[in-house]
């Protein structure tokens, strides 16, 4: 999906930019015809161009459909070039200069799928005037019987200069896209690994606040255990501590029965003091054995 969206967007951007250089051109020429030559059909013809090119430049817009544009504005943009080669009665050096330009722009523009069929009507187009120009003399300004020599010549040149500009802009087309596709598909990667560095940091966010919040319930629940100690083990060890300090004060003075409550008072609250200690380490121990099963796992899924 991404590959798609910056294939359309480069392909939009060298339509745009060449509906501009073919808006500016255009202009070049019709100021250029004012100034000089004043040729009404030239103009004409120049003006067209330039409407159409405007008309094309809004309407890349949108990118979705600028490959099927592409294709449709090359057409016309050659025969309007056919129509400047009627007028001029043959392919003068600035018509032959200008198919060779709009040539070489079709090549870069056009999608593949495009490419093949355009090469075989333009060559099947310049051959037309070509063989136009040989049978009508008035396409050519030399007498019959001198025709063939200069009409050949003139055919074989430009053809030539046609066949190696399509196949140098051809080879440089394909470098060029393969260096794009080298480069989108390294894009491509580094967008996947930021991808997973950006979903790491969030597993390490929800880790850290996990590891906070056991920190903290530890942290309540040590200080549940101080507030435990200071009331509920204390306590009995206060009694026994008593108990123990009036036997040893008085231990001849009291009864039977008063040392036997004595006694049962110091055994009760030893029990007693014996079953809270045994509480707090079982919860302790629960806690631990909690907490590093916890860690445990939570390291092993961020691994």
């Amino acid at each position: 999906m991404q590959h798609k969206i910056s294939e359309n967007s480069l392909e939009t951007n060298l339509f745009r930019n060449s509906l501009i250089v073919c808006i500016v051109a255009a202009s070049l020429l019709f100021i250029h015809d004012i100034l000089l030559d004043f040729t009404i059909s030239d103009m004409i013809l120049e003006l067209i161009g330039i409407v159409i090119a405007s008309i094309f430049l809004k309407l890349s817009k949108n990118s979705e459909q600028v490959e099927h544009q592409i294709p449709v504005f090359l057409t016309v943009l050659n025969l309007l070039l056919v129509i400047a080669w009627y007028n001029n009665k043959g392919l003068g050096v600035g018509l032959v200069l200008d198919f060779l330009v709009v040539h070489i722009i079709s090549i870069v523009l056009l999608s593949l799928r495009y490419r093949t069929k355009y090469l075989v009507l333009f060559a099947i187009m310049i051959a037309i005037l070509f063989t136009v120009e040989f049978v009508n003399k008035d396409f050519y300004y030399i007498s019959m019987q001198y025709r063939m020599a200069p009409v050949l010549s003139k055919t074989v040149m430009i053809s030539i200069t046609y066949i190696i500009t399509t196949w140098v802009v051809l080879y440089l087309k394909n470098q060029y896209s393969q260096t794009i596709q080298v480069i989108m598909a390294q894009n491509f990667e580094i967008n996947q690994k930021n991808e997973t560095i950006s979903n790491n940091n969030m597993n390490l966010e929800e880790i850290v606040k996990k590891r906070t919040q056991d920190i903290s319930e530890q942290k309540e629940k040590l200080l549940q255990y101080a507030f435990f100690n200071s009331h509920k083990v204390r306590a009995p060890l206060a009694n026994i501590l008593g108990a123990v300090s009036i036997l040893m004060e008085s231990f001849q003075d009291l009864e039977i029965d008063e040392r036997e409550l004595m006694l049962n008072t110091i055994k009760k609250e030893a029990e007693r003091l014996d079953s809270e200690v045994r509480y707090v380490q079982e919860i302790i121990h629960q806690t631990s054995d909690s907490f590093i099963s916890e860690f445990s796992n939570s390291s092993r899924q961020y691994k």
